[in-house]
């Protein structure tokens, strides 16, 4: 009896698979440098829109996507030709996620740009796929166009997909499951021999 009750267990923990952990893959985020651009003209506001590298879409084979979370980073030179300007700044999808803001007078203002460790929560089918994807860097200006931008080394940062893995089932020895059931016919007929022979 403790035998049969071995090879349930042994078999039983073959064919469990194997469990999961939480798991992250990141890629990196790149936006080039930015010569002196001026707001787009018309109505206010005005827009500079940039785009980062493409970078891989998680693959849903790997798994379950959790949460993703993304940094990018830079340093640009807002420089308001008027009395007063106000711009916006927003990392985007197909949709806005987080901004901020600078404002300033006359002549050029240094600023660092930064999000950091954003978590996208929400907007998760935007990430999910088999090719790849960009995220977006928008200025807008509020109060006039002929004021300008730029970034002399550009914009940097990384995107992290957390996901559990998908489970992997444990290998069986031999030929898959038929092999598994000739084995167990096999040792069945044994055991039936001995048990005739005792």
């Amino acid at each position: 009896m403790k035998r049969r009750t071995g090879a349930v267990a042994l078999f039983a923990t073959l064919c469990l698979p194997m469990s999961a952990n939480a798991d992250a893959i990141t890629e990196t985020l790149t936006i080039p440098a930015l010569a002196t651009t001026a707001f787009s003209s018309g109505s206010i506001p005005g827009f500079i829109d940039l785009s980062t590298n493409p970078f891989n879409q998680f693959d849903p084979s790997l798994g379950t996507l959790n949460s993703i979370t993304a940094t990018i980073s830079g340093n640009v030179v807002y420089t308001v030709n008027g009395n007063f300007g106000l711009f916006d700044v927003a990392l985007l999808t197909d949709v806005s996620l987080s901004g901020g803001s600078l404002s300033g007078g006359p002549g050029p203002n240094s600023k660092p740009i930064a999000f950091n460790s954003l978590l996208f929560g929400g907007n998760l089918a935007f990430f999910e796929g088999t090719s790849t994807t960009q995220l977006g860097l928008e200025f807008h200006e509020e109060v006039d166009n002929s004021n300008t931008v730029s970034s002399a080394n550009g914009f940097s940062g990384s995107v992290t997909y957390n996901f559990t893995p998908a489970p992997v089932p444990a290998p069986i020895a031999g030929a898959g499951l038929p092999g598994l059931i000739l084995a167990s016919g096999g040792l069945l007929g044994w055991w039936r021999r001995r048990q005739k022979t005792a």
